[in-house]
């Protein structure tokens, strides 16, 4: 990972950031041409004027060589205020755990304190824990040891409930059987019997070490310290029998303003995060053959139009009984409509653990669906229609987990006083932090597709609710002029 430190007042302008990531992405495909070299962009806001670049190496076994290559470039990139802040190096391993397991036996064996482990379980759920520790082999140049920070994780089951951490929805089922880098679905394949864990170490110094260094620490910690952990050989196929074993239905919306299509197959009740897609631009005439293709055999499809932020209709639909056909989960590049035709690997989900059980059948044809001709792997048959108040079902589809936005650009969020109306209602259900002009702001999304960015006062009534985790609502009590300066007084509700 890497900081790029910059001017706050100088360089401000999205141009300057801009230009600064094109020369760090530039440098390093220049040097590691053969690589397969992926970047990650994101503002830091706990620290001023820095961004933050997550580059990934994959594709090469020499690590060695990799990092001698990376303290050359690190040395090229500090005169344009690049620095190193931490690199990462992860193994993976066979057998599960979780998190109330691993968490009483670091503490138990004075791994780390309860202080140390990092309190983010309703951002990553019973199958990850995150702890700090200082490094008992390698020190910086003063000779203090270095912080490291462990984190530990079922890569099957995250792979299962989520997209991306800061996402409430969407699917990466298709990187289990057709992942762009060919080894990761044979490593998915070679743990199917005795489960998947991956544990990653983050080592923070600015400066590179041997990969010897790196590799040297992690085994250590894995053969000393986590070797009497308790463990268990779960196959895949289990762990995804146990999922569908609570799959009673599906549900799916669609608003004809913009033509957005989304639907759940499962979700986390701890997280909140949803496996399924939103997908915009999708003409309604489509969504008969959507319904059909992403439903379960033998369960219901919940169907509801939005209109205006509220549920207008709610439809249910059904496969025919005795239905064996399969369910579509997107493809890669997250395609609606998915076919093995093309594709570099193929290998079936039955082959990594999700099988056909209790009706429920994951592939993709192998044969591309013609969307112009609205193909269908099976038909669903409109079993009710329903128009009666909706209030306790918009309730629900509202009550959401609170999303932290790491990559605030303040120049698209409004101030307070321009946006709001005295007297009304709004739910937030994402925050963050932004620099606007020298000075830090919270930047609020509304449900309403809004984007505000608080006053101070407006900032000490909502804050409070931020650490609850929930979205919340708060109401617009008065806009007034105080000393030449509008303000939004609210109150929460």
């Amino acid at each position: 990972m890497l900081y790029c430190i910059y001017d706050t007042n100088a360089h401000a302008s999205q141009n300057y950031i801009k230009y600064i990531i094109g020369i760090v992405r530039a440098k390093l495909v220049l040097c590691f041409a053969d690589f397969e070299i992926k970047f990650n962009v994101k503002f830091v806001r706990d620290r001023s004027g820095c961004v933050e670049l997550n580059v990934t190496f994959r594709g090469t076994q020499d690590f060695e060589n990799l990092c001698e290559s990376l303290q050359k470039v690190l040395e090229i990139l500090s005169t344009e205020s690049v620095v190193l802040r931490s690199v990462d190096v992860a193994v993976d391993c066979g057998r599960i755990s979780n998190r109330a397991i691993i968490e009483n036996y670091i503490t138990s064996h004075n791994i780390a304190t309860k202080s140390d482990i990092i309190k983010d379980r309703k951002s990553v759920g019973d199958n990850c824990i995150s702890f700090k520790r200082q490094s008992s082999n390698i020190s910086s140049v003063q000779g203090e040891p270095l912080s490291t920070r462990v984190k530990i994780y079922n890569k099957f089951i995250q792979i299962m409930e989520s997209s991306e951490l800061l996402q409430s929805i969407g699917s990466r089922l298709s990187n289990l059987v057709a992942d762009p880098c060919p080894s990761f679905v044979e490593k998915v394949k070679s743990f199917s019997e005795i489960g998947y864990t991956r544990i990653e170490m983050t080592v923070y110094n600015s400066s590179m070490l041997s990969f010897c260094l790196y590799k040297y620490e992690l085994q250590c910690f894995i053969a000393f310290s986590l070797n009497a952990c308790p463990t268990f050989q779960v196959p895949l196929k289990d762990q995804w029998h146990l999922i569908a074993d609570q799959l009673d239905q599906v549900v799916a919306l669609y608003e004809e303003n913009t033509q957005t299509f989304a639907y759940c197959h499962w979700w986390n009740s701890l997280t909140k995060r949803k496996q399924g897609l939103i997908q915009t631009n999708v003409p309604k005439d489509l969504l008969p053959c959507l319904l059909s293709n992403y439903s379960f055999n033998d369960r219901k499809i919940h169907c509801f139009y939005i209109e205006s932020e509220r549920v207008m209709r709610h439809e249910i639909y059904k496969r025919p009984d005795g239905c064996n056909s399969m369910t579509l989960v997107p493809g890669v590049s997250n395609s609606l409509f998915p076919s093995r035709k093309g594709l570099h690997i193929n290998v079936k989900f039955e082959e990594i653990g999700i099988d056909t059980y209790k009706g429920i059948v994951i592939e993709w044809p192998a044969e591309r669906l013609r969307r112009y001709r609205q193909d269908a792997v099976a038909h669903v048959e409109l079993v009710q229609n329903d128009a009666f108040d909706m209030t306790e079902i918009q309730d629900a589809l509202l009550s959401s987990v609170l999303t932290k936005n790491e990559t605030v650009q303040t120049s698209r969020y409004d101030p307070d006083y321009k946006v709001l109306t005295e007297g009304r209602s709004y739910t937030v259900f994402q925050y963050g932090y932004g620099l606007f002009r020298g000075k830090q702001y919270l930047c609020v999304n509304l449900d309403n597709d809004q984007k505000v960015r608080c006053s101070e006062v407006m900032r000490e009534t909502l804050e409070p609710k931020l650490a609850i985790g929930d979205c919340f609502q708060f109401q617009v009590t008065s806009i007034t002029t105080v000393r030449g300066t509008k303000r939004a007084y609210c109150q929460l509700v």
